[in-house]
């Protein structure tokens, strides 16, 4: 009794083993609204069910003018990143770095309100770019 079932087992993760499918597989579901399907890759393991992790997109780096490379690193970015990683990262620094967030004598919100000029000049100098593909002028 107990060698048929470990020959039977022994079958089974023989075949799971050299199997070439990802041990994700597809789940079909309906949304709660009835109509939109959604695709998931889990993989189920006696009682859990593990969720395949989401791939980094790669972003391909647009080549920049010398000039605007400046520009990309006030922003914390590498030069070439798209403009909507742009428009992100100049929302967060403005959000970190605004006078009315930094609370403290004149000079430390004079200093903040400098820093603000600076990444919102820098991202409106990116976005031209985007937009007519020439460098403006400071």
């Amino acid at each position: 009794m107990t060698e048929d079932f470990y020959g039977k087992l022994g079958e089974f993760l023989r075949d799971r083993l050299n199997n070439d499918e990802d041990p994700f597989a597809e789940d079909y579901y309906y949304d709660d609204g009835g109509d939109e399907i959604k695709i998931e890759k889990t993989r189920h393991a006696g009682n859990t069910v593990e969720k395949k992790a989401v791939p980094k997109k790669r972003i391909k780096l647009v080549p920049v003018p010398e000039e605007l490379a400046e520009d990309f690193i006030i922003l914390g970015l590498r030069p070439g990143e798209p403009l909507e990683e742009c428009k992100t990262a100049w929302k967060n620094l403005l959000k970190k770095h605004h006078p009315d967030r930094n609370s403290g004598s004149a000079q430390v919100q004079a200093q903040a309100s400098r820093t603000t000029i600076n990444i919102t000049r820098a991202y409106k100098r990116i976005a031209r770019w985007f937009e007519t593909g020439k460098v403006p002028e400071l």
